[in-house]
């Protein structure tokens, strides 16, 4: 549809003013904010959920993006990729890369394929093999059960013993996965498997406990070829006391071995009040180091809220939206007086603040006394100009491009978190929460294509579906609106 200059005025003038959002939009926006050192420098940040898993993976060496500085977290894992992460949490980074192989063990695998080192080196632990007619098939995509299968047996579970193969061995991995704790919440492990999920795996294995046999039996050979174990002593988590190299400063863990420990003992989870995210959410902070300081950080993640609720109707306060959340929770006052904040920052109005419909609201509760609220307010605002003509020393730090927003200004992308340089692109529509010199969290509205039936002073229907607009949204660009078809953005 071709628009008159009104109309492109009109248009270009809603864009940059009007914010029309839906609880769940506005809800999944929130849940995707947050970044680390290492996720929010790739240029595909923004299709990145599992951040806390990249972020560690890369910090330890065993993950790391492409040539062009993006992450593909969604592209499928292949079986010599698996390989190549295996390796590299058995090693590490330095001694993962002196690997070398001078002959081939499949036919389709060449002695100076890259991934042949680590193929060899999982093969010969039994981790991996072959079709049993000399091929490998290293490009062939993973499910999560046979990467699940692989991490279970560099945590010591032996997969004759479990029964890692046979008909079964799918059901037999799945529950050992689960019972472990590797296996993350709603991944279908026969589905195909991609590299963030697998990322998010690997980050289960690090904390799961290591698993010896005091007795591994006997193997059996069958007339068929095929084999059982007999008299074996089932798994059992190796004991480790020694709490001052726990890998977590709460004590978590204690009492076993975590793979961890064992594997990256400078690997440290440490909890704390000091220890919040930019929305000033209570969480906890990895380090990987000798010491704990801003060096060797690795990210700073919030901890999941008992009760999060999306404000929407105009007007009512926290404690209304409280009350909404769960009846039976109440503020605390005192020494442990409940805390509020708006956007990281401290909010004197407490739970008397007035919010704005699309706010979204964290309850942080024990029991029924609310410790900690947390209100996340979005502005909407147009992106005018990106720039890719990026610095030199820019460049070095991993910034790719410049974003200018209508009002906010200009910021690097790598201080944008949810970036995506895919979506992020001119006459975006993106609400942000900005900090000074970062936006701390962010997400590209979606676009409604319609005619404009009716309107009010809080909401638009569109097509026939009301959409209400949040707080910040301005009310005089009602007025200025032609009902013509179109897209608006959320």
């Amino acid at each position: 549809m071709v628009k008159s200059n009104k109309e492109e005025f009109q248009m270009r003038n809603l864009k940059r003013t009007l914010s029309l959002a839906l609880a769940a939009v506005m809800l999944m926006g929130m849940m995707v904010v947050g970044a680390g050192a290492a996720s929010k420098d790739f240029t595909d940040a923004g299709e990145i959920k599992n951040v806390e898993a990249v972020d560690v993976m890369v910090a330890l060496g065993i993950l790391e993006g492409g040539d062009k500085g993006d992450f593909q977290p969604n592209s499928i894992l292949t079986r010599e990729q698996a390989a190549k992460i295996i390796c590299y949490m058995l090693l590490g980074e330095e001694s993962a890369e002196k690997l070398t192989t001078n002959s081939a063990v499949f036919s389709d695998v060449a002695a100076d394929r890259w991934s042949a080192p680590f193929i060899g080196y999982c093969v010969n632990l039994g981790i991996l093999a072959g079709d049993g007619n000399g091929h490998f098939f290293p490009e062939g995509k993973l499910t999560g059960a046979a990467f699940a299968k692989m991490l279970l047996v560099a945590l010591g579970y032996d997969p004759s013993i479990e029964k890692y193969t046979g008909n079964d061995w799918v059901i037999n991995v799945a529950a050992d996965a689960i019972e472990a704790g590797i296996s993350p919440k709603g991944l279908v492990l026969t589905n195909e498997l991609s590299r963030q999920n697998a990322a998010q795996m690997a980050f289960q294995t690090l904390t799961a406990d290591m698993v010896k046999y005091d007795n591994k039996g006997t193997v059996i050979t069958n007339a068929d070829g095929s084999s059982i174990v007999i008299g074996n002593t089932p798994a059992e988590s190796v004991p480790y006391n020694d709490a001052s190299k726990n890998y977590s400063d709460d004590g978590e863990g204690l009492g076993y071995q975590q793979f961890c420990e064992k594997y990256f003992a400078d690997l440290k989870k440490v909890t704390g009040a000091s220890e919040t995210d930019a929305f000033g959410r209570p969480g906890y902070s990895w380090y990987y180091g000798k010491n704990q300081n801003d060096d060797t950080k690795v990210g700073t993640y919030s901890d999941e809220a008992d009760y999060t609720v999306v404000v929407s109707k105009a007007s009512k306060d926290v404690a209304y939206w409280a009350e909404q959340a769960n009846k039976k929770l109440e503020f605390v006052t005192g020494q442990n007086a409940t805390t509020f904040k708006g956007n990281g920052m401290a909010d004197p109005a407490g739970k008397t603040a007035i919010l704005n419909v699309g706010d979204v609201v964290e309850f942080f509760v024990d029991g029924n006394n609310v410790e900690q609220v947390i209100v996340n307010r979005y502005t909407a605002d147009v992106i005018t100009e990106v720039d890719t003509d990026v610095k030199d020393a820019d460049a070095e730090d991993g910034v790719t491009a410049y974003i200018t927003f209508d009002n906010a200004g200009t910021f690097n992308n790598t201080d944008i978190a949810g970036y995506n340089a895919d979506t992020y692109v001119e006459d975006a529509v993106v609400a942000i929460v900005e900090d000074g010199d970062e936006i701390i969290g962010s997400y590209v509205c979606e676009a409604v294509e319609g005619a404009i039936t009716a309107y009010t002073s809080t909401t638009y229907t569109i097509d026939g579906t009301k959409y209400t607009k949040t707080g910040t949204a301005d009310d005089e660009i009602a007025g200025d609106v032609d009902f013509e078809e179109g897209s608006y953005p959320e």
